[in-house]
Order: structure tokens, then sequence, then C-alpha cells
């Protein structure tokens, strides 16, 4: 195959820049698998290959007996990258309305809005499932800890939670978050299960860290396969 670039309005001098660039860059993301640290921004790459993220997610799991209690409903509250990586890999893997497919398990509700209408919708599904002694699982992921939306919307499920299950309802939240942020600090007060995201990894990029592997997996993905597709 030739390619002709005499009519294509971008002089062959910047295509070859542009080249010499993404070479360089995918260098640099190569060092940055090999060498397996995490204090570079394109650390994300390196990512399917810590072990230690999915070692924690395992952890947090076993303590709260998800694979052999697994919850009637999940709740995840993000904006942005600390959701849709979950979101789009959710949908891929059981489709956009598996939610409405009889006795699929567990419903799974990406709240990434502060809308009154659907985040009532979200309340009064997680109410009825309270109600009928059904498990129910509150996620919250927040890179800084303090993202306004996702803070907002726990608030609500967290009094939600206190008010149906009194003591126990600190075992139904697990948190996402920097190491140290405000949202760490309030988990360890308020004795909520903590997952750390690597400090570097921005939120776009955390599909293959704690923010995304958690929902994913309580929701029923191999996460370990995925994880093997992305190395």
């Amino acid at each position: 195959m030739r390619f002709s670039y005499d009519r294509a309005g971008v002089p062959w001098s910047r295509v070859e820049r542009s080249a010499l660039s993404l070479t360089q860059e995918h260098a640099r993301l190569l060092d940055v698998i090999r060498q397996k640290a995490c204090d570079d921004s394109r650390c994300f790459a390196w990512l399917p290959d810590d072990d230690a993220a999915l070692r924690d997610v395992r952890g947090v799991m076993k303590r709260l007996a998800l694979n052999s209690h697994p919850p009637s409903v999940l709740v995840v509250f993000g904006i942005g990258g600390s959701n849709l990586g979950a979101i789009a890999v959710h949908e891929a893997v059981f489709g956009r309305l598996a939610n409405q497919r009889p006795n699929f398990l567990p419903s799974v509700f990406f709240a990434d809005t502060v809308d009154g209408g659907n985040i009532g919708d979200i309340v009064r599904v997680v109410d009825a499932s309270l109600k009928a002694k059904k498990r129910v699982i509150i996620n919250v992921v927040s890179k800084s800890g303090t993202t306004m939306e996702s803070v907002a919307n726990l608030g609500v499920f967290w009094n939600l939670l206190k008010r149906r299950l009194g003591r126990e309802a600190h075992k139904h939240v697990v948190v996402t978050t920097d190491e140290g942020s405000v949202l760490d600090k309030l988990a360890e007060a308020e004795r909520w299960h903590v997952l750390h995201i690597p400090k570097r990894v921005g939120g776009r990029f955390s599909v293959f860290s704690a923010a995304g592997l958690f929902p994913l997996a309580v929701a029923g993905v191999d996460v370990e396969r995925l994880l093997s597709g992305a190395r």
C-alpha cells in the first residue's frame, strides 16, 4: 500500500515530527511498564501488571464476603473517569440494559449525576432492597476525595444506610480514593472499607486500578482475564 500526501494539506515535515514524537512516547510507556514504577504520569500503562491493586480489591471482597454473599444492588458514585471506564466495561460485558434482565444480579447503578429524579429513583431501589433484607453495597470513587457530586450523593445514601441498618451501615460502604485525601480520612473515621488509587494515575486512566476493578469484580466481571487482555 502506498500513501500520497501531495494534496493532504499537511506538510510531510509535520508528519515526520509527529511520527517521531509518537515513537518517543511509545518508548517512554514501555520504560514505565518495564520499571513497574508509578512515579511518572504515564504509570497508567503499568496498571495491568499491578498485582497489589488486584490483591487489595480481592482483600476487601473477602472481608465483606462478597463472593459467598454477593449484593443484590451495587451503587457506584463517580464523575468522569472515575466512573466511565467501569461503565464502558460493564456495558461491553453485560449490555446496556443488563439491569432489566430477569434475575440479573447485582443490579448496578452508576450515579454520575446529582439530578434529583435520577438519584431519587436509585434511592427508592436501594431503600426497597434494604427493607427486603437484601444486601446493598455503595462504592464512592473520588481521586481527590472532594468531588462535590460524588460526596453529595454519598451523604444521601449514607444517611439511608444508617437509618435502615444502624451500626451495621459501615459494612456496606467502600471508598476508592487517593491515600491521605479528605475522603480517605473520613472513611477511617466512619470505618468504611478503603481502596487507594496510585497518586500519579489520573481518573480518566484509572479503569485498571481499584477505581474500575472493584465495581467490575463485584458486578461479576472476570477482572483477571480483563487485566490479562490489557497486558
